[in-house]
């Protein structure tokens, strides 16, 4: 074996490691792409889920938020959310 196949072959290596390198940075780009795609995208809060939480509940709620939505029309969302739950806690409280 001459010197000129050990260069070559450390050559190759050298190569390869830089192809590894290349692609392995080309994966973190991919990831970071589809991360930050998906963050802005369907950026979806995972924090802790509300407990026994009603649509009609959730629905008030949404419609209290509402900045579109005039006074008048928050006013009555405010008044059906505290009926409907003082009609749960008497639910609740006949069951036991």
């Amino acid at each position: 074996m001459s010197s000129s196949d050990e260069v070559d072959g450390h050559e190759r290596r050298k190569l390869k490691k830089d192809a590894s390198s290349n692609a392995y940075n080309v994966l973190l780009m991919l990831k970071w792409l589809t991360f930050s795609y998906f963050r802005e995208n369907y950026n979806q809060g995972f924090g802790r889920p509300i407990k026994d939480a009603c649509r009609t509940c959730d629905e008030l709620s949404n419609k209290i938020k509402n900045p579109i939505l005039n006074q008048r029309s928050k006013k009555v969302a405010v008044a059906e959310r505290m009926v409907h739950k003082r009609r749960t806690k008497t639910f609740y409280i006949t069951l036991q």
